[in-house]
């Protein structure tokens, strides 16, 4: 039996990776949390969009760590719109200010005058209480 994904991130690998990464680490190494990022795939090929949608498509939360370059990539926004068209609970936060994308603009964000580059211990905090929130299911 496969087990469930609890959260599908997204973030670019141009401004964010390094903080994202560290996210990833910690909530994994935590036992409490099921996370998955696309590190191992190129971005745009064919199994690259084929992994993407099938663990939307399983994950009950698409969070979309927020930076300065999300704006410019494609395949963020691909990610965003295939979340929003299977009705998946989407939440973002800021990793840098930025503005909101007016793709994202229905989605709920998470401590709005925060970001991950300024307070990732605070974010971090926010982020696990907002799961214990949304009874987010576990491994």
């Amino acid at each position: 039996m496969q087990e469930s994904v609890l959260w599908y991130v997204s973030y670019s690998r141009n401004d964010a990776e390094k903080s994202t990464l560290g996210l990833v680490r910690i909530l994994r190494a935590s036992g409490k949390y099921k996370v998955w990022i696309d590190t191992n795939l190129e971005s745009g090929t064919e199994s690259w969009k084929k992994d993407i949608a099938k663990t939307i498509d399983q994950c009950p939360l698409f969070l979309l760590v927020l930076s300065h370059d999300v704006h410019e990539s494609k395949y963020i926004g691909e990610e965003i719109a295939y979340s929003e068209r299977v009705e998946k609970d989407r939440l973002y936060v800021k990793f840098k200010e930025t503005h909101l994308p007016f793709s994202i603009s229905n989605m709920q964000e998470l401590r709005v005058n925060l970001t991950f580059e300024d307070k990732f211990g605070e974010m971090f905090a926010a982020v696990k209480e907002e799961l214990d929130r949304r009874k987010t299911p576990r491994i």
